[in-house]
């Protein structure tokens, strides 16, 4: 099975909808890097460096099963929207 990488684009979704609401002057924060892509899997994971430049807040705690059926706690940040 390859291996499949692409350039994707993250911006704060929050950032975006204040824009538009006219309550934030300044573009949205947006991030673009190489990202590795699972086609099996259900969540979407940003290196922790990507998550403090877009200034995305904690806004729930789930568990996630490992490939190997190990159980591991995972934050979930606000939204993005990705490209």
């Amino acid at each position: 099975m390859g291996k499949v990488i692409t350039r994707i684009k993250a911006t704060n979704w929050l950032d975006s909808e204040m824009q538009a609401l006219g309550a934030r002057k300044e573009a949205p924060r947006t991030v673009e890097a190489e990202a590795l892509v699972d086609t099996g899997a259900v969540k979407f994971y940003l290196k922790r460096s990507l998550i403090q430049q877009l200034g995305l807040h904690p806004i729930a705690e789930i568990k996630t099963r490992t490939m190997s059926d190990r159980s591991e706690p995972r934050t979930v940040f606000s939204p993005v929207a990705l490209e």
